[in-house]
């Protein structure tokens, strides 16, 4: 495919989330039928303590680069023309959340909120983060298919149910991994992890902290966690993990995009004591992490000596995005699983298995294996 067209796609797709970001927060503050242009009128004059001319105009000038995106009427050549784009919407987002002061308590987040949802569209599914994560979770899921009569599954992260499958790098590593078995591929998209789940026989309960992926996933066929568990907090997917709640699961995936190493290492420990108190429980963490930049990549790291009895991981170094993929080039992926499940024998071929994997893996994926690099399998049980 045409490399600039994707370049196109990708920051068109990253205003366009902005833009979607930016009416669900005010669709969520403004109640009533209203016009975009309406409800950011009304909530600029909500707002205490700012200038409120200013809230309004940043507001307009993002919808406004929301609708030319959408219409996306340039040509693939005029790809630098769209990051220019991006990066004033970016700024003008940013500019709009310093604007916001605390005693706006209906404003804080906002900023947050919507750069996650650009995030979002800057990583494509199917990278090498997720290639590592959901070969990985069809080998636990059908190991528990082996093991339980019936799989439980969450993932309180759950972002989009899937993504058209158009590039060909991708669609390569998935041939060569025969994962396509985990779906039904006839439809040319690439599955979320909720719908891996679904496909292997679990029950299945996904949530998102943005409304309109929730809509997206549920609108998908899978069960919304807020829908059967009162307690469940759709705003703190970390919150599954307090051990009577996560109790209730086979299987738990955190996946929180690039927070986690940052703002919330913390939680790391919650879900230790929640496989602690929970023998046949498993959870899966994904870790974005930067050896060197990150100030808890030590922590994180002295972490797997504390739980090595109960854990295993694969972890993949960082891969130079040469084909499109957004998400390859400056993070190191591990996914890490914890249960007391692998304490016994009886998960040896499991361990097997991902062991096997992450050789494959490394041949698969475009690892520098000149210089050393491999995924690597970490037997915490076994080390």
């Amino acid at each position: 495919m045409d490399k600039e067209r994707i370049k196109r796609d990708i920051y068109d797709g990253a205003v366009i989330r902005i833009g979607a970001a930016l009416e669900s927060f005010l669709h969520k503050h403004i109640v009533g039928d209203a016009t975009m242009g309406e409800k950011i009128k009304k909530f600029s004059e909500q707002c205490s303590g700012v200038n409120r001319a200013e809230v309004k105009n940043l507001m307009g000038k993002i919808w406004g680069e929301r609708n030319r995106a959408a219409h996306n009427t340039r040509a693939p050549e005029e790809s630098a023309f769209n990051f220019k784009m991006f990066q004033k919407v970016r700024k003008n987002l940013i500019k709009l959340d310093n604007l916001l002061s605390d005693e706006n308590a209906q404003t804080v987040g906002a900023k947050k909120i919507m750069l996650m949802r650009a995030e979002d569209q800057l990583y494509t599914m199917g990278n090498a983060g997720d290639f590592i994560k959901h070969k990985m979770l069809i080998l636990l899921l059908e190991w528990l298919g082996e093991n339980r009569e019936k799989t439980h599954y969450a993932d309180p992260f759950g972002g989009n149910p899937w993504s058209k499958l158009n590039n060909g790098e991708i669609i390569r590593r998935l041939n060569a991994s025969s994962m396509h078995d985990a779906w039904d591929n006839t439809d040319n998209k690439y599955y979320g992890s909720g719908q891996i789940a679904l496909n292997k026989g679990a029950s299945v309960w996904v949530s998102d902290k943005d409304m309109h992926r929730r809509s997206d996933l549920e609108a998908s066929g899978l069960t919304l966690l807020d829908e059967e568990f009162k307690d469940y907090n759709n705003q703190n997917g970390y919150c599954i993990l307090t051990p009577n709640f996560a109790g209730q699961f086979d299987l738990i995936l955190i996946d929180p995009l690039g927070d986690f190493m940052k703002e919330r290492f913390d939680e790391l420990e919650n879900a230790v004591q929640a496989v602690k108190k929970n023998s046949r429980l498993f959870v899966m963490f994904f870790v974005l992490d930067m050896p060197g930049v990150f100030a808890n990549h030590e922590k994180f790291m002295e972490k797997h000596e504390e739980i090595k009895e109960f854990s295993c991981s694969l972890r993949c170094p960082k891969i130079e995005n040469k084909y499109g993929i957004k998400g390859e080039s400056r993070h190191e992926y591990e996914i890490l699983m914890m249960s007391q499940e692998l304490k016994n024998n009886g998960t040896d071929n499991l361990r097997k298995n991902l062991r096997e994997f992450a050789k494959h893996a490394t041949e698969v994926l475009p690892i520098k294996k000149e210089e050393g690099e491999k995924v690597k399998f970490w037997d915490g049980k076994n080390e």
